[in-house]
Parts: structure tokens; sequence; C-alpha cells
């Protein structure tokens, strides 16, 4: 078993004795690293492991972190932190020095250390096996960012061949040709404001008239081209919901445009902006009169003297 390197009995030179352990003791905390970073063993385990290995002196000892502790530091279950522990002692990863004063909330204290037959109790990665599975993971990543950017380049050429139907489709119909037009509405105010048309024009979101001449959804049509309002039949009430939706969004939005508190989105830092200059000094009066209430409430009440 290699356990932490023991003092040196003999006599050397003046610091030349504290270099050789110094050496030593980082040697095998080194090799004890590695060791579990080539070990097949859960993520879990490995976690453990190394968080134990921040309690550890430099020469390995002193390891005594709690069960408690150590599920806290690693985020994992009292369960789980027992079991890998348990684990790294079964290989020989980790050796039980003296028992802990449960009475006393003193923890049990372990030592890191590279047991002789750690090779036949557990499964691990020789360096040229780590290696090996390394580029093996390297090419697949590569090979599969070759596919995507193949598949990248591929769809813009399928998206610009026109297909029949889209040729056919760019010639009107003889009925649509030698049918009369319809001359555009006169403006009102149940059209909306001139940004509030660009915006649903962009976004392609006007609900249909319900008419059967409406044009295709990937057709933008302009606020002037719609029928008059008093040829459209009644609007069922999810598309009433919706413009009240769309008043509101408008409202805010020009609230928070006139408004010189808060940001472009309307907030004053973290918080929603009410739009109101006098909020700030309302909530403060109002918590002082809170504070001064609860005060009173806490003073003790004066007994008068029945004397």
């Amino acid at each position: 078993m290699k356990a932490p390197p023991a003092h040196s009995t003999v006599h050397q030179p003046d610091g030349a004795a504290n270099r050789t352990r110094d050496e030593e003791e980082r040697r095998f905390l080194f090799d004890w690293e590695r060791m579990v970073l080539a070990a097949r063993f859960s993520s879990t385990t490995k976690l453990v492991a190394f968080t134990l290995r921040t309690f550890a002196d430099r020469d390995g000892t002193r390891v005594r972190p709690g069960i408690a502790r150590l599920a806290v530091l690693s985020e994992l279950s009292y369960a789980s932190v027992k079991r890998a522990r348990q684990e790294l002692v079964r290989v020989g990863l980790l050796e039980l020095v003296r028992r802990g004063n449960r009475r006393k909330g003193h923890a049990d204290e372990y030592r890191l250390i590279i047991a002789d037959d750690v090779i036949e109790r557990l499964e691990w990665l020789s360096p040229g096996e780590i290696d090996a599975a390394a580029d093996a993971i390297t090419e697949a990543r590569q090979a599969a960012e070759a596919a995507r950017l193949r598949t990248a380049r591929a769809k813009p050429d399928q998206g610009s061949q026109a297909t029949p139907d889209e040729d056919q489709g760019s010639h009107p119909a003889p009925d649509e040709a030698s049918a009369p037009s319809i001359p555009d509405p006169p403006a009102t105010s149940d059209q909306g404001s001139a940004d509030d048309r660009d915006a649903s024009i962009r976004a392609h979101t006007r609900p249909g008239s319900g008419l059967t001449d409406d044009p295709p959804p990937t057709q933008v049509t302009t606020p002037q081209q719609r029928p008059h309002q008093d040829h459209l039949p009644a609007q069922p009430p999810d598309r009433t919901h919706a413009a009240a939706a769309r008043q509101r969004a408008t409202d805010r939005a020009r609230a928070v445009a006139a408004c010189g508190l808060c940001d472009a989105h309307g907030y004053v830092g973290p918080q929603l902006c009410d739009h109101d200059p006098g909020a700030a000094d309302r909530a403060r009066r109002g918590r002082a009169a809170v504070l001064a209430a609860l005060a009173r409430r806490k003073s003790p009440e004066v007994i008068p003297d029945a004397s």
C-alpha cells in the first residue's frame, strides 16, 4: 500500500529533508488524483473523492469532514455521499484512521491512500485508452459538425427552386381579373393608429375578416385593402379579446414612451414602473407610518400605581 510519506530519519543537509518530503507529498497527491480520474467511477463518486481531497493535509491525512458537510458542499444527498465514501474505502483509495465521537459531534477521520491491489479492485483506463477515447469523441464531434454545415448549405438551394404551384399562383385567375374592384373604404378610428397598422403588417397577426375572398396569410395587405367595417360579420368573442389585448399593449407602449422614470422596457432597475412620479414618496410615507405603528404596539404599557 502506498501511504502518505513518513518523516525521514536520515540526516541530510539543511533544507534538503524538507524539500524531499514536500516533493514526495506532491507526488503522492498527484498520483492519487490521477488514479481517481482514470477510475471508472460514477460522477458522484468522483465528486465526493475530490471534495474529500480538499480537506486533506499536504500529506493526505486528517480527512475528517462529516457526511452532512460533504452533502452540502457537493450538492448530493446524504445517502449518495455515504455510498461514495464506502466505495472509495472498498477500492483502496481511502482508509479509516479513527472513529469519531457522535456525542461530541466529531466525525470519522480518514486518510488518502493508494492500496497495493487498487488496480485489481477497480476498473480503470490506461493513458493510451484515455487518449483513444478522447480522439474518438473529437472525431465524432467533427463529423456531426460537418453534417450540420452540409445540411445548412443545402437548405437555401432547395428553397430557391420554385414549384409549379408557385408559378401558377403568380398569375391571377380569369374570374379574379374580370371582377370589379372594390373602392377603398374611408379611414375610421377603428383602424387604429399608424404604428398599430405597421406593427400588424410586419407581424402578420391581422385576424381574418371571415370573407371568402381573403388573401392567403403569406401575402401582406395594407389596411386600405380591407373591406369596410360595415360589410364584416360580427366579431367572435376571442377576436374582441385579442383587440382589447392589442389596445392594452399599445397603451402601455405609449405610457412607457411618455414616462421619464423607466427605461425603454418599462422598468426602473429590477422593478416594473407604474409611471407615477409620486408613488415612491407615498411608499416611503406609508412605510414610515407602518414602522411607527409597530413601534407603538411594541412599547410596554404603563400600569398606573394602585396606591
